[in-house]
């Protein structure tokens, strides 16, 4: 945007052609950022192209808030401040370094990744409280946004086991934009996860030495990277936490299979290729496995809605 004003340009208009088909992101001002006076927006590829198509017979206004073009005095909140996006960056580091075993770091770079979703991932996971219930939303960088902590922040939707709140399914990768939108729902199956293995496990708030659910749905979401293939599918992924708890014992494939079949990756889902689009949703389980096995695990004390029960530790 500052090389277009210096060059003359009286607004900037940015095309964002990696998200698909028509994902915009916030713009962060840069280095040099601040040195910006013009208008600047972002559009998607699909809306980009289009434009593209057009050129050079094309007239544009940028509608401007009250106040002026750009906001006279922004207030900014650095992404430093925000423990939650910290996590999430280092988050990139893990996943990069274990998916597709130790010889490579380029495995996530394909359409269908889940790096973002892993990252998100950490986010929720490390900032979880014994206070915190399965359907409560949250989201993703919405303290740096000056978003309400129950939204979404920067993704489609908040975290939640509860449809109602967050309702994508495999299926939707087709349609949401690359790679921040496949990744959140990926993560979204993750979440599933732990919170069925919560009840079964406790909560502890001790990353290291706990034996809580979190620290099982942790142990599982790492060793499941270390066993997924590179440029892997959802299916490679959901298949490489199923070899991960058959190499830990096997103890928790009822609750593996609940989350993944819930959000569309059960037993008959098809990942296709690395691509998005060509994949096929499923929701049941595999042959002999009851789909109701998960709900042994919750009691009436669950059940109640008693928040305390969440932060028991089961020896």
């Amino acid at each position: 945007a500052l090389n277009a004003e210096n060059a003359g340009a009286s607004a900037a208009v940015i095309i964002n052609n990696q998200q698909l088909p028509n994902g915009i992101i916030p713009m962060g001002a840069g280095m040099n950022g601040g040195a910006v006076t013009i208008p600047a927006v972002m559009i998607g590829n699909a809306d980009g192209q289009t434009i593209r198509d057009e050129l050079p017979g094309v007239n544009a206004t940028v509608q401007c808030p009250v106040g002026g073009c750009p906001v006279p005095n922004p207030i900014n909140r650095d992404s430093d401040l925000d423990n939650g996006i910290i996590a999430h960056e280092y988050g990139h580091g893990i996943s990069n370094r274990l998916v597709g075993g130790p010889a490579n770091v380029g495995c996530l770079s394909h359409a269908e990744r889940m790096g973002e979703g892993w990252s998100d991932w950490w986010t929720l996971v490390l900032s979880a409280l014994p206070s915190h219930t399965p359907t409560l939303p949250r989201g993703t960088g919405n303290y740096v946004l000056f978003k309400a902590e129950n939204g979404p922040g920067i993704r489609n939707f908040p975290y939640s086991t509860d449809l109602g709140v967050n309702p994508q399914t495999y299926a939707d990768i087709a349609a949401t934009n690359v790679p921040h939108g496949v990744g959140e729902i990926w993560n979204a199956m993750l979440w599933e996860m732990h919170w069925l293995l919560i009840p079964k496990y406790g909560f502890s708030p001790d990353f290291y030495n706990g034996n809580g659910g979190n620290n099982t749905a942790i142990q599982l979401v790492i060793d499941g990277m270390k066993m997924t293939v590179c440029s892997p599918t959802f299916v490679d992924a959901r298949d490489g936490i199923l070899a991960a708890d058959a190499a830990l014992g096997g103890f928790d494939e009822c609750e593996i299979w609940t989350a993944f079949a819930k959000r569309g990756v059960g037993f008959s889902a098809i990942g296709g290729t690395p691509n998005v689009g060509d994949e096929v949703e499923a929701f049941d389980f595999p042959p002999g496995l009851d789909p109701n096995c998960a709900d042994a695990i919750f009691t009436d004390g669950f059940e109640s809605g008693d928040t305390s029960v969440w932060s028991i530790t089961v020896p």
